[in-house]
């Protein structure tokens, strides 16, 4: 059998492999210690995804030639973003273009995208709190297609949110090609700019500027999923003092970013912009106290 991985041949010697379902997982352990995924398998032409049952009816001495398909795990996850974005883009179009004659495709795609999101989460590319945001404004927009007849529309509406969330998802697609932490004076005045972003939050949604609302909402997220990430990297370099402190601190605003999720899950629109505001305003200068002082 000759084994190649991406079209390159290589060599290999098999250990207690008997059929092409143990070759490929095999294959699949090695790589994944390189955060290398597996994406399909091709064996004398024909195509297979990797958790195909009837690989294990293909015997290793049947075999002329098994290219392996895989890709860096960051590779992955940008493509799978992209094609988000490049849906987010197709669905404004069709709403702009047809409003809900194709109501059903409309759904599906939102629903692949919301399952995207999830296992892109699942790989550590979202903070929980940002994945379940997105989520949950992606249920909410399949409810209220489901929901709306082709008359009482709100077009605009909609597209303002979708773009809100292309935007988001673009943040992410790119933190995966320029993933690198800030400086600790960037994360600072990135910081200091959230706090002066938060009541900007709750006046657009006074006017009913939502595309601003939920634009302001993502950049508020990713700043806290940057701030955490850096915590969690630099927290051995702080005294036993500070990091009780930052212990406490951590579990409150964690507390807050729940009833954030809780909010936008009820539709809450008062008390996501009272949380944004007040509450995650003061927490987060109790942090700058704490951490950058």
């Amino acid at each position: 059998m000759v084994l190649k991985i991406n079209g390159e041949k290589v060599d290999f010697t098999l250990e207690n492999e008997k059929n092409a379902y143990e070759m490929v997982s095999s294959i699949f352990s090695t790589l994944s210690k390189d955060d290398i995924l597996v994406v399909k398998v091709i064996i004398d032409g024909k195509e297979y995804l990797i958790n195909d049952m009837a690989l294990k009816n293909i015997s290793l001495e049947n075999i002329g030639e098994m290219n392996v398909l895989a890709q860096k795990k960051d590779e992955i996850v940008y493509d799978l973003l992209f094609e988000c974005q490049r849906l987010f883009f197709e669905i404004k179009r069709e709403l702009k273009e047809n409003k809900l004659s194709r109501k059903k495709e409309i759904l599906d795609v939102l629903n692949w995208v919301k399952e995207t999101v999830e296992t892109v989460s699942g790989l550590g590319y979202f903070h929980n709190t940002e994945a379940n945001t997105v989520c949950v404004s992606i249920d909410r927009i399949i409810q209220y297609i489901s929901d709306v007849d082709k008359s009482s529309l709100q077009v605009e509406s909609l597209i303002n949110i979708l773009d809100s969330l292309e935007d988001y998802i673009r943040t992410v697609r790119e933190r995966v090609v320029f993933g690198e932490l800030p400086s600790q004076e960037d994360l600072k005045e990135r910081i200091e700019k959230t706090i002066d972003l938060l009541p900007q939050i709750s006046e657009a949604f006074q006017t009913g500027d939502d595309k601003k609302a939920f634009n302001n909402i993502n950049c508020v997220l990713s700043t806290l999923e940057t701030f955490c990430i850096y915590l969690k990297k630099h927290i051995n370099s702080y005294s036993d003092d500070r990091k009780s402190k930052l212990a406490v601190l951590y579990e409150n605003l964690n507390s807050i970013l729940m009833r954030i999720i809780e909010a936008f899950e009820n539709q809450d629109l008062i008390l996501i912009s009272d949380l944004f505001e007040y509450e995650l305003s003061d927490k987060l200068k109790e942090y700058l106290d704490i951490v950058f002082k």
